[in-house]
């Protein structure tokens, strides 16, 4: 489909609880018959690797930090577009490589929030049609899994993250029929691989360097911060694991998951039967809700029961959400923190050696406060082929950094954004 300029992504309709009055889409489900190729760095390598790294960040010393918010389960940042510079509201997506805003004239677009109206092209000076090349050709088409989607064509214009951080002809999609699936935000900002992702055409300026922290509620405010900003913030990382590839996900930036552990309990991660390897592992912050390969998700999903067995069981919102283990705690004084049990995702290490991410007990369940129902936040995926996902759900108030120049690594530190 590249051949006709056409971008497809696959996303999945994400849940609610009844008592959310609005949606956002986000929940995207990345899978399709898929093995992992092992392109771990040696051992050997690791220091002239961070050598190489420290040395190209010196070389730039362009920093940016975004404000990131939460909207309705999934994040958010405010970005500029245009000449004079137009503020827009972006879903932060690290789960594509996409960048997309709403444009007029428009034949079917969805209600914005009133404060940020439709953007129009035709009041900034320096936009323009993109050029054509592989990835960014007039049009493009965007169709998710519940029918939401965004039709329009590439176009460039200056990108103004501050007023220092400008990106004259930055290529992204102009959306001319979007469906009204993605709750009031402009658009979207993709992180992935490829053309037209920021990280991409921002790389002389940012060294290929990013790091982020998802606030732990709605009430508090994390960040998005860029090249040495981000390596000063994350460069002391808690656990690290190298970024793998796959020849059938040249777009994601993949990890390996190797096991969890609930409690006392640790499930490892099997090999696909057919070929032979690891179920590939993204960190998708479109995604809410962790996706997990069938046979681990019942081995967690008993272990949680076991855990919660002294309180009733509670029925799913509808039957359309992916989370089906939950529990009644209205009627129970009990800390939360001390029921939840403990949870750890493994990873691999770049000397085969298991990295370890103790999770909060906050991110192991969903909690309605208002109902006092808590639920298992994760679900089992349904092809024993599809992408394990690690949903934001799960990624909250961790400092979460990418480095991508080299081999890559992904790294992990706790105590991130909790004010």
């Amino acid at each position: 489909m590249a051949n006709f300029g056409y971008l497809l992504c696959f996303c999945v309709l994400f849940f609610s609880f009844n008592s959310y009055k609005s949606r956002v889409h986000g929940a995207r489900e990345l899978a399709n018959h898929h093995h992992v190729v092992n392109k771990n760095k040696p051992a050997s390598s690791t220091g002239l690797h961070d050598q190489s790294r420290v040395r190209f960040l010196d070389s730039t010393s362009t920093s940016s930090e975004l404000p990131l918010q939460e909207r309705s389960g999934n994040f958010v940042v405010k970005v500029g577009f245009g000449t004079p510079k137009r503020d827009l509201t972006l879903m932060f997506d690290t789960g594509s490589y996409m960048t997309w805003i709403q444009c007029l004239p428009c034949d079917n677009c969805y209600d914005q929030e009133p404060e940020e109206p439709i953007f129009d092209p035709s009041k900034s000076s320096t936009f323009s049609n993109a050029p054509c090349t592989s990835q960014s050709c007039p049009p493009y088409s965007i169709t998710y899994n519940d029918n939401s989607y965004s039709n329009g064509n590439y176009a460039q214009d200056t990108l103004t993250l501050s007023s220092t951080t400008v990106f004259p002809g930055f290529v992204f999609g102009c959306g001319r029929k979007n469906s009204a699936n993605f709750g009031k935000v402009a658009g979207v900002l993709g992180f992935e691989p490829g053309d037209t992702s920021i990280m991409s055409q921002t790389v002389n300026s940012f060294g290929q360097e990013f790091c982020y922290c998802l606030p732990p509620q709605e009430t508090s405010t994390g960040y998005l911060r860029f090249g040495q900003l981000a390596y000063e913030t994350c460069q002391s990382s808690e656990i690290s694991t190298p970024i793998i590839k796959d020849s059938n996900w040249p777009d994601k930036y993949l990890v390996r998951l190797v096991g969890i552990t609930i409690g006392e309990k640790r499930l490892e991660m099997s090999a696909n039967s057919v070929s032979g390897s690891l179920p590939s592992t993204i960190l998708d912050t479109g995604t809410i809700i962790s996706r997990l390969p069938g046979q681990v998700y019942a081995g967690l999903r008993s272990a949680f029961q076991d855990s919660m067995s002294q309180y009733p069981l509670a029925d799913q919102s509808s039957d359309s959400d992916p989370m089906d283990t939950c529990y009644d705690l209205s009627g129970s004084e009990d800390d939360i923190n001390k029921i939840v049990p403990s949870m750890i995702l493994h990873f691999g290490g770049s000397q085969d050696g298991s990295q370890d991410l103790n999770l909060d007990p906050s991110a192991v369940v969903w909690k309605d406060n208002d109902s006092g129902k808590v639920c298992l936040a994760f679900a089992g995926n349904g092809n024993s082929n599809d992408l394990t996902i690690i949903g934001n759900h799960q990624q909250r108030n961790l400092k979460i950094s990418y480095s991508l120049l080299g081999f890559g690594k992904v790294g992990f530190s706790t105590g991130g954004c909790g004010n």
